[in-house]
């Protein structure tokens, strides 16, 4: 059976210090069809020109600091691969995360994405080092770097608000909740997330006003959608 073609598509700003790993980290998966693209958000300190010496298939986009949802958008409007994926430039996959998931949405037209488990690395969560979480469920708190796409799914649900600097992944996998669209998650861990110290869910006010916006919108789609 072909393997379907993956575009994965790389928010930067000023992540020189992570990306060359991160890219590595996607070429390690040794999938033969693959599409690599970097939305370089404004960075200052030369994220576009590290990402370029990784390889000449990497396709690398400039824009001016919008945030990373606009960067993901762009990066949308690119991608030519039925299956989307994403990883933050300062994250890392594991080398088994395309062989793990891509024959779970192969085996099931019907599955709009698949997520998988998030290891964290680098730093502390909580106090302990390490620790991994289960996410899948659709719910706020998952990372867009564990899961798999598949095109229609942004066809279905739209994409990714600008609006929001830190929740855009979990409202757009809200929106994908309440769309109903397909989901599958495996119990086997699908992103290696970075702890540092410029990590933008540390700045706990800012997660806590997105987190409280997301779920009031979530809340306002459900009760016009009761309306007669």
């Amino acid at each position: 059976m072909t393997a379907p073609a993956v575009s994965v598509i790389m928010p930067v700003f000023n992540g020189a210090p992570y990306i060359a790993a991160a890219l590595d980290s996607i070429r390690a998966q040794n999938h033969p069809a693959l599409e690599v693209i970097v939305v370089d958000d404004g960075s200052t300190d030369g994220s576009g020109a590290i990402a370029a010496a990784r390889g000449e298939n990497i396709r690398i986009e400039r824009q001016d600091n919008a945030g990373a949802a606009a960067a993901r958008n762009r990066g949308l409007a690119l991608a030519r691969g039925a299956v989307i994926a994403f990883l933050d430039a300062d994250d890392l996959w594991p080398a088994d995360k395309l062989a793990l998931q891509l024959p779970v949405l192969d085996g099931d037209p019907r599955l709009g994405l698949v997520t998988g488990r998030i290891r964290a690395f680098g730093g502390t969560i909580a106090g302990r080092a390490g620790r991994e979480d289960a996410y899948g469920d659709g719910l706020p708190g998952v990372n867009l770097g564990c899961a798999l796409m598949r095109r229609w799914a942004f066809d279905a649900v739209g994409g990714f608000d600008a609006a929001l600097r830190i929740s855009d992944d979990a409202d757009w996998f809200v929106r994908a909740r309440d769309r109903g669209v397909p989901t599958a998650a495996l119990d086997a861990v699908t992103l290696l997330y970075r702890i540092h110290g410029a990590n933008m869910t540390r700045n706990v006010d800012a997660v806590g006003r997105e987190a409280v916006l997301v779920a009031k919108r979530a809340l306002d789609r459900r009760r016009a959608d009761r309306r007669p």
